[in-house]
């Protein structure tokens, strides 16, 4: 549910059957797609999306006006999809609720902008909340749910145009309200509602930069929201999302978000050069960090992956992590069965087997994987791979073998994980 109500196409079907109203759109698996006549890009002004966006919008959002050519930027593959949407001309917002069972328990609305970085909450419109209630509601959804829609000038009409299904920026301008949480639990708390104006110590765009708007994060009682937010987090993502590759640095960048104090990159770019530091702006509200230059896709195979079998995709996610080719240890015919076809990622396996039978159906069945068999007990087996000074990335065994691992054959930073902790198989059908 997740991947479908974030995948904007799927979410563009999903609110068809639901009579939620959303704009013209289809959807491009290359080049040839925008440039064959099938999109009406001579007939209207045309919003092109990647659908599997990360975070950096000039990059992956552009606008096609009537008549003209798509940028050559625009590079659509089968496994790389883009959306078109007819472009709606008018004021774009974003609409949040709380559900649980179908049920919307809390909402807010404010005002969206492109990378907008301060927040006027303000109420759901009446029209808006009927129709994506009756979506909530036919599909039982239990969580947060962000819903942007353009309120088109033209006709007055509101039109959805994607669905972010996590929290939201937007519970910022209503988490002033006393006692909001206990809508996670099914408590109606709409009426209690008030509304605030939210910014950031960091953006310079809040008190006592801005007089009217607090700061979204800070409380006397609390402070560690702030010094993780604006100090800890961006600092781990400047470390995570390739802002240390170094490069150039534009002395004149736009896109830079509404109302956000300059970023330093653009303040000291030969300074920031120097120190090789590479990113566009940094957002300490959602913790995102936008680097110059095309993203790394959502890869929503990745997420379809886990909903066929979770077991198998924890396996494969844990052994992905210890980089191209990781040694992994293992007395288990499923964990070496989860492995085999690994894009991008050759482990080398050592399995203990004590059945020779078992040992034997290993060998013809795991052909395409890197597996060392070793026909014994455990136990001794384990002390036997120390005293060679075997040592591994990572390691899944039961949990009372577990206990008896050798310090040794971990490697530094390596991970141990018990079989019976792992999540659970998929149900057969």
């Amino acid at each position: 549910m997740m991947t479908r109500l974030d995948n904007k196409p799927q979410f563009d079907q999903m609110c068809r059957e639901c009579g939620v109203p959303v704009p013209e759109s289809g959807v491009a698996t290359s080049r040839e797609d925008l440039e064959n006549g099938s999109i009406p890009f001579g007939e209207m002004d045309v919003i092109v999306k990647r659908i599997e966006s990360s975070i950096n919008r000039e990059e992956e959002i552009k606008l096609v006006r009537r008549g003209e050519k798509v940028p050559e930027s625009v590079q659509p593959t089968p496994s790389d999809p883009w959306q078109w949407q007819r472009f709606i001309r008018g004021t774009e917002y974003s609409a949040w609720f709380v559900a649980v069972d179908g049920k919307i328990t809390f909402q807010g609305c404010y005002r969206s902008e492109s990378d907008l970085l301060f927040f006027d909450g303000i109420p759901v419109p009446e029209d808006v909340e009927k129709a994506i209630a009756g979506l909530i509601a036919k599909h039982k959804l239990t969580g947060q749910y962000a819903f942007d829609y353009f309120r088109e000038d033209s006709t007055g009409k509101f039109f959805v145009i994607e669905c972010n299904p996590r929290a939201s920026s937007v519970l910022e301008g209503v988490s002033g309200t006393p006692g909001w949480g206990a809508s996670f639990f099914g408590d109606d708390v709409r009426a209690a509602t008030q509304y605030q104006k939210v910014g950031f110590w960091f953006h310079q765009n809040c008190w006592p930069f801005v007089a009217d708007r607090v700061e979204g994060f800070w409380a006397w009682s609390d402070p560690l929201p702030v010094l993780v937010a604006q100090l800890a987090w961006p600092l781990e993502m400047l470390r995570i999302k390739g802002a240390l590759r170094g490069g150039a640095l534009s002395r004149s960048p736009s896109g830079i978000p509404i109302e956000a104090g300059e970023p330093l990159t653009a303040k000291f770019p030969a300074l920031f050069e120097a120190l090789g530091l590479n990113y566009h702006h940094l957002d300490v509200n959602i913790g995102k960090v936008v680097v110059p230059g095309p993203t790394v896709g959502r890869d929503y195979a990745y997420f379809e992956e886990i909903a066929r079998d979770t077991r198998a995709s924890f396996l494969r996610a844990q052994v992905r992590e210890r980089g191209a080719c990781p040694r992994v240890l293992c007395a288990s015919a499923e964990v070496a069965r989860a492995l085999v076809g690994m894009d991008g990622c050759a482990p080398t396996v050592t399995r203990l087997v004590q059945d020779p039978m078992e040992m034997m159906q290993a060998a013809r069945e795991n052909q395409h994987l890197k597996e060392s068999l070793i026909l014994g007990s455990p136990r001794s087996t384990l002390r036997n791979l120390a005293q060679q000074q075997k040592s591994f990335d990572t390691i899944f065994l039961g949990e009372e073998l577990l206990s008896e691992v050798p310090p040794s054959l971990l490697v530094p930073g390596g991970r141990t994980f018990s079989l019976e902790t792992l999540p659970s198989p998929p149900k057969a059908l």
